[in-house]
């Protein structure tokens, strides 16, 4: 009996040290496995955090650049446009016989250069010294914005003012070898290439005026007022400058990020990682071109990403590369249609937690072990003691254990097992210890990486914000405060409670915005005039992406918010520079024909009258030779009359618009052949300013020409509406048609006005002119024009 009680004794605590040591083992994988699912959801929003906003600290980089390059190009524009009007101060160059090129030297911030012929040069100092008023934005680029290496206007006569200095003329390479021309940042803005003559990103190419190093440029071509091509004005970003700001975006071993543009294609990558996405382990080196199509890669799972970084999507994936997981967190960049992206290897986030899983696994082997045989031994003689050695030892121990694993569970990091003896428990304590320190060192050091980033956000340029469909600002930056005149960001999201009613002028264009992004504007761009605090206006426009639900309902709008009141300011002033322009032109049109109607008209017809006389008088003569003379005068006098006619339209004065239209249709029906049907409805207490009349006869005029030299058409008809809030025009025609878009590109490489000058009339009237055309289907055209438009009579010019 002793026997067997001292046997069962025994086995009950063996089986007691085994349930004990399995507890602990469970015990311990729970608390690691808690741990590790913690970091790892920390570690997601972390990335995905810092993911967007280095994105949007790259988005507001590349929108800057091309800010400052489209305000180069439009003051490049300008600054032309004066110089024709009241001339400007040439500068001065002088050859550079080892080069063979023109320049100012090196002793400013902006340096002057001329690859042209030297019978040019006169000229180019000329408008050299016209583009002086760039320099500022010049250099502004290349100082304020990370990763750029120059900035430039280049004009089509080989001139060009450049920043930074130094570079310049360490590379400036001879004309004999160059080509500005052939350039790849200057042939994007040629009218052949960019016939909208909008602002456009290059793909990765080599600066042959650099040495051939690696660049991406973002150019605007210069437009002059007359719509003419005058040459362009770009910021070039360094691929190796880009390389050294991302490398210092990086914190952990393994972690990396790089730029993935529109197609897939790598543009920026730090060297050594290419290997990791499946790439050759050449792409990302110093001085190799960065065109690794992601597409094509070796890791499907860096394909199937790289589709929803072409697709402008954002998130955090776990993918598998090469047999290891990692944490890809990417975000698009809206105004270049690139991606940035981060991959984190997940081992480097989870490294505390497989030590303490390691240092678990040992114990709990070592315990298993020493606890059964040290229970086999003694157990049917110690009896009473291993029950209070089992509480005190392993019980208590455990109980500690527990205690502590729901401590850091419920997040208390600071908690420590303390009281341990040099043992088994000792080193499982040390453990768990360990892993906590390191578990609440990763936590601060995302708190770190979190301000440091909440500090991007803080010191942005442009203003940063996050509104619900409500109105309600959820977020600001102090930029965004500071355009909408408030204090702090404290001030503007306590006020602002409705930015519809408080932020937008017109509250009506919040629900537009609204409308058009659950239509699905995606990523969205709107422009439209806000208010500040304190009532004052000024437009601007924003860029950004729609949170949505799992239902796809729209939750909230993040984006960047810019000031272009001056851009909006310079295209007005451009508007207004055209109007002045025409409206000089009607006027210099009257008075030529006034002096040919009232002058040589009058004075034709008294010479054909005394040459009549003449021929009564003279008796016997040769009546044939003067039937001839008095032919060619009429003919001339007629020539005159349709001449000034066509100057002037003398009815506009005296019959009004509708008499003048309809006499005119029935001229052009005479004098072409052509069957025009003229009616007009509304139009008897219609006052119509005598600016808006010549420029409706002008358009009516062109339109009706073009069917007469190109449309072949058998008839056509012109309408003219007063229907309120709008004087309306249609002109239609049956005719062979035409592609307006082709015909719009066919017109700026000639160089031709054409369908433009007809819009810009309609312009000039706050008038809205539209043209539908198809190949054999005819042409028509329909002008509307508000009625209460007024002109301000003081623009025109009364004498020149």
């Amino acid at each position: 009996m002793v026997w067997l009680a001292g046997c069962a004794i025994v086995c009950c605590a063996v089986l007691l040290w085994l349930v004990a040591v399995r507890g602990i083992g469970t015990v311990g994988e729970f608390a690691a496995q808690v741990n590790a699912q913690n970091i790892h959801s920390l570690a997601t929003q972390y990335i995905g955090r810092t993911v967007g906003e280095s994105a949007m600290r790259y988005d507001t980089i590349a929108r800057s650049a091309q800010a400052l390059a489209e305000a180069a190009a439009i003051q490049a524009a300008r600054s032309l446009d004066v110089r024709h009007a009241v001339g400007s101060a040439p500068e001065r160059l002088t050859l550079d016989e080892t080069r063979g090129v023109y320049n100012s030297g090196q002793d400013a911030a902006v340096t002057c250069l001329y690859w042209g012929a030297p019978e040019q040069l006169p000229r180019a100092r000329e408008r050299l010294g016209a583009l002086a008023s760039v320099d500022s934005i010049l250099v502004q680029a290349t100082r304020r914005l990370p990763g750029v290496k120059s900035a430039w206007v280049m004009l089509d006569d080989g001139s060009a003012r450049f920043a930074p200095v130094g570079t310049l003329f360490a590379d400036v390479p001879h004309p004999g070898d160059y080509d500005f021309r052939k350039l790849t940042s200057y042939s994007l803005a040629l009218p052949d290439v960019n016939p909208d003559g909008n602002s456009v990103w290059s793909e990765v190419y080599r600066d042959t005026a650099d040495h051939g190093a690696y660049v991406v440029t973002v150019v605007a071509p210069v437009i002059s007022s007359s719509g003419a091509f005058l040459g362009a004005a770009g910021v070039d970003f360094s691929l190796d400058l880009l390389v050294d700001d991302i490398r210092g975006l990086s914190h952990r071993p393994g972690e990396f990020s790089f730029l993935l543009d529109g197609q897939g294609r790598v543009v920026v990558m730090p060297i050594g990682h290419a290997s990791v996405l499946g790439l050759s382990p050449e792409v990302g080196a110093a001085g190799t071109p960065q065109d690794a199509d992601l597409n094509h890669c070796d890791e499907p799972a860096m394909r199937t990403a790289a589709q929803e970084m072409i697709l402008g999507r954002s998130g955090v994936r776990t993918v598998n590369l090469g047999g290891k997981d990692y944490l890809l967190g990417f975000h698009p960049l809206p105004s270049t249609k690139w991606s940035f992206a981060t991959v984190v290897p997940c081992a480097s986030i989870l490294s505390s937690v497989s030590v303490t899983r390691a240092a678990m696994s040992n114990t709990v082997g070592t315990a298993r072990v020493t606890h059964t045989l040290l229970a086999v031994g003694v157990g049917g003689m110690m009896f009473f003691i291993l029950t209070g050695f089992v509480r005190r030892r392993v019980l208590t121990p455990v109980r500690k254990l527990v205690d502590a694993t729901e401590a850091v569970g419920a997040g208390r990091l600071e908690h420590r097992l303390e009281g341990f003896r040099d043992d088994e428990f000792g080193q499982l304590a040390r453990a768990f210890n360990s892993m906590t320190f390191e578990i609440a060192k990763n936590r601060d050091a995302l708190a770190q990486a979190e301000s440091s980033y909440r500090s991007i956000f803080e010191n942005a340029v442009e203003g940063i914000f996050q509104t619900d469909l409500s109105g309600r600002l959820l977020s600001a930056n102090p930029a965004l405060a500071t355009m909408l005149g408030y204090a702090s960001t404290e001030q503007i999201l306590t006020e602002v409670s409705d930015v519809g009613q408080q932020v937008y002028a017109d509250p009506k264009m919040r629900e537009e915005f609204i409308l058009r992004v659950v239509e699905g504007m995606e990523p969205f761009v709107f422009e439209a005039q806000l208010m500040r605090r304190d009532g004052t206006r000024f437009w601007a426009r924003w860029q950004g992406k729609s949170t949505r639900d799992d239902t796809g309902a729209v939750v909230c709008f993040t984006g960047l918010l810019e000031n272009v009141t001056e851009r909006r300011n310079a295209q007005e002033r451009i508007h207004a520079l055209n109007k002045e322009l025409l409206m000089a032109q009607e006027h210099e049109r009257k008075l030529l024909a006034l002096h040919l109607h009232d002058n040589i008209a009058q004075n034709l017809s008294y010479l054909k009258i005394q040459s009549r006389i003449m021929a009564e008088r003279a008796s016997g003569g040769d009546s044939s030779l003067h039937e001839e003379f008095a032919r060619v005068l009429s003919e001339t006098i007629d020539a005159v009359r349709n001449m000034a006619y066509e100057l002037r339209p003398s009815g506009l004065d005296e019959l009004g618009l509708v008499r003048t239209l309809e006499l005119f249709c029935s001229e052009f029906e005479q004098r072409y052949g052509v069957p025009v049907s003229f009616s007009a409805a509304g139009m008897e207490s219609v006052p119509v300013a005598p600016e808006v009349q010549i420029n409706i006869f002008r358009i009516v005029q062109e339109s009706l020409r073009n069917v007469a030299r190109h449309s072949r058409a058998s008839k056509a008809s012109v309408k003219l509406v007063a229907s309120h809030p709008n004087l309306i025009v249609r002109i239609r025609d049956d005719g062979v048609g035409f592609d307006p878009e082709r015909q719009q590109e066919n017109a700026v490489r000639s160089r031709r006005m054409g369908v433009q000058g007809l819009k810009e009339r309609a312009r000039l009237m706050d008038g809205e002119l539209q043209i539908v055309s198809r190949p054999g289907k005819g042409t028509a055209i329909s002008l509307e024009v508000p009625i209460d438009r007024a002109w301000d009579d003081a623009t025109m010019p009364r004498s020149l």
